[in-house]
């Protein structure tokens, strides 16, 4: 490993233990500079056989399933969900106004996929995109249900590995108790819900259905 854009992948396979984790994503730095080392083709590629319907698998949160045509709606599809809606600018300046960090910019920051820790795996990093000397970063924990006291203390513990370079965490959850608020206020975590607008729960939908109807609100202690 040579280049400085490939540390963080470096780091996240150290941490994983090898090539035994599956799946890895690598840094939209790295993804950049591999863009920038030759020419990008202009030809339109054709995947797969002419006149085959692609498959596209759809699910659900509360209705019958039947994988793989329908599955059932899981955390690590929230997780993805959540980090796509956060690396839109927009969306993204307005959770740093929600953490009191109004004077940032949404431009100057990347959100990046599961970060490995030696404690845990960190459903959502915030970084700096092009760091300067330090790095400001914002860990970002997904629950597929409500929130519980164990997992305020998951995200403590998160926060206190990254150190100095940590600005605040976010708990995002179905919902969450008067006990887990008052210790994510004392904490510097914020706290944030997510819901589906329009949705059925017993209907399905491809995930890309999901992404338009996904909607994140601050949650005030």
């Amino acid at each position: 490993m040579v280049r400085a854009e490939f540390a963080y992948v470096a780091e996240n396979l150290l941490l994983r233990g090898g090539y035994r984790k599956t799946h890895f994503q690598a840094d939209q730095t790295t993804l950049q500079a591999v863009s920038q080392m030759g020419v990008p083709c202009s030809e339109e590629t054709q995947i797969g056989t002419p006149g085959e319907e692609t498959f596209i698998p759809r699910f659900t949160l509360k209705g019958p399933h039947c994988f793989p045509e329908t599955s059932p709606f899981q955390e690590c599809f929230l997780q993805t969900l959540i980090r796509q809606w956060l690396s839109v600018p927009k969306n993204l300046q307005n959770v740093l106004e929600w953490c009191n960090l109004g004077n940032l910019c949404a431009q100057d920051f990347e959100v990046l996929g599961e970060k490995a820790l030696t404690t845990g795996h960190v459903d959502i990093l915030i970084k700096n995109r092009t760091p300067m000397g330090g790095s400001q970063k914002f860990v970002v924990e997904v629950k597929l249900n409500q929130a519980r006291k164990k997992d305020v203390e998951q995200l403590m513990g998160y926060m206190h590995e990254i150190g100095k370079e940590c600005q605040g965490g976010i708990l995002v959850a179905r919902g969450f108790p008067s006990s887990a608020l008052q210790k994510m206020q004392e904490n510097r975590i914020h706290a944030s819900t997510y819901f589906f607008e329009d949705l059925d729960p017993e209907k399905s939908y491809t995930f890309w259905e999901f992404r338009s109807k996904l909607r994140l609100t601050r949650v005030s202690s």
